[in-house]
């Protein structure tokens, strides 16, 4: 029982700048750990860059998009979820599991929660010149001196925001429909169900992360960056897949939030430093 308190003290110790903060960490934290922590830091701090001079007018442009957006896939969601949850339903092996209520509804909100993460992905690709722009803005506003790394032209930008979104969302799909066939069997649900959560996560992470890593290195490249770092994408991601949640608001927010995190992790952090040898 003593162990969430301190877990608990240390976040909030870390987020607030505490003085202490270092203490804490020495004491009780490992180096994925610390990553998982920055992660949340970085996040909370991200609200503060909001109304940024440099970076304001890229948010409220995000914004109005990302409105559009909204209605046109809140639409698309309601209209697909039953078809979608039928065609679910003929891949489960097991009868009785069509006769139950419980995994009916199951069902449906699993074939929601596939929707909604096919279509955060669809948002990052849509927003994504834009998302790269807040990125570079804001690294430059942490550095001293300009970067001197721009972000790809609106084509180039958008062939590989495409190309990361649809291998992510791709891989992202099949781990999940069989993590929630496998939840079918009584006793695994309780295992899945966070497993879920994970991926999903993890591959959101990726995009938001690569916002930044896409100046800097190739996408096979960016691909070993963010294996090293995957407790940092995880927890990055996890963050927005909730926020991502919140009707309109989310959809707003959430993909600004990410990438502002993600920038000051690898700027303000100088975690780029250490893969100098990619």
């Amino acid at each position: 029982m003593f162990v969430p308190y301190l877990y608990i003290l240390k976040l909030l110790l870390y987020i607030t700048n505490s003085k202490y903060r270092d203490i804490v960490l020495i004491l009780f934290s490992n180096e994925q750990e610390v990553k998982m922590l920055k992660g949340i830091q970085y996040f909370v701090q991200a609200f503060g860059w909001l109304g940024h001079p440099s970076i304001r007018r890229y948010v409220w442009i995000s914004a109005f998009i990302s409105i559009l957006l909204f209605f046109g896939l809140a639409v698309s969601v309601v209209r697909v979820s039953d078809w979608f949850s039928e065609l679910l339903s003929g891949w489960i092996p097991w009868d009785w599991a069509g006769e139950s209520t419980l995994y009916q509804w199951l069902l449906h909100v699993m074939s929601f929660i596939i929707l909604l993460g096919t279509f955060k992905y669809i948002v990052l690709i849509i927003t994504g010149p834009l998302m790269s722009l807040i990125s570079e803005k804001l690294e430059n506003e942490l550095s001293t001196q300009k970067t001197g790394r721009k972000v790809p032209g609106f084509f180039a930008g958008m062939t590989r925001g495409v190309a990361v979104n649809l291998v992510n969302v791709t891989k992202e799909m099949v781990y999940t429909i069989i993590l929630f066939m496998l939840g079918f069997i009584p006793g695994l649900a309780i295992i899945t169900t966070p497993l879920i959560f994970i991926i999903q996560g993890y591959f959101a992470g990726y995009g938001l992360m690569d916002f930044y890593l896409e100046r800097y290195f190739s996408y096979g490249d960016s691909n070993k960056v963010v294996g090293r770092e995957k407790i940092f994408a995880v927890t990055t991601g996890v963050i927005f897949v909730l926020i991502f949640s919140i009707p309109v608001i989310g959809m707003i927010l959430a993909p600004v939030l990410g990438t502002i995190s993600s920038t000051l992790y690898f700027a303000k952090g100088r975690v780029i430093d250490e893969y100098t040898d990619l």
